[in-house]
């Protein structure tokens, strides 16, 4: 897969983090990405993300995630000109959280104010299925009932 970007449209309220992961979880799946554990994961950064956004940003104004030659990157936007930072959430686990699930993460000051939090997520571990290769099916020497089918 190129280069893809999805801008998620979530609801406001204390019903956004939900709705952004799963949200994040069809459009990731829709690219093929099934490792169940990866998409927990995924999820769980989403959900921080976006409830930091509502909690210190002056709401989450927008969720975009982007996938780009084997790499995907989540990012939420906000009004807060504050950028989150690991020491100033010591006393909870959500950004310690969601560093040790990214390969990197950052901020980007936005052009009409506020800034966009955004992760890299590490690779998705190929699924069984793709690691076994595609599913050939072998003749049983029976016939099946759409042989019978005629038209």
């Amino acid at each position: 897969m190129g280069e893809v970007r999805v801008d998620v449209d979530i609801p406001w309220g204390p019903e956004a983090p939900t709705a952004a992961r799963k949200a994040l979880r069809a459009v990731l799946s829709g690219w093929g990405l099934a490792d169940r554990d990866w998409l927990d994961n995924a999820e769980l950064v989403v959900s921080e993300l976006v409830s930091n956004a509502l909690t210190h940003g002056d709401g989450c104004h927008g969720v975009t995630v982007e996938h780009h030659h084997g790499q995907v990157i989540i990012s939420v936007a906000d009004g807060s000109e504050i950028a989150p930072t690991r020491a100033a959430h010591l006393g909870g686990l959500g950004m310690r959280m969601v560093v040790q699930l990214s390969a990197r993460w950052g901020v980007d000051r936005l052009f009409h104010g506020g800034k966009r939090v955004w992760v890299q997520l590490p690779p998705c571990p190929p699924s069984v299925r793709q690691r076994e290769g595609p599913v050939r099916h072998r003749p049983t020497g029976r016939r099946s009932t759409t042989d019978s089918i005629t038209s």
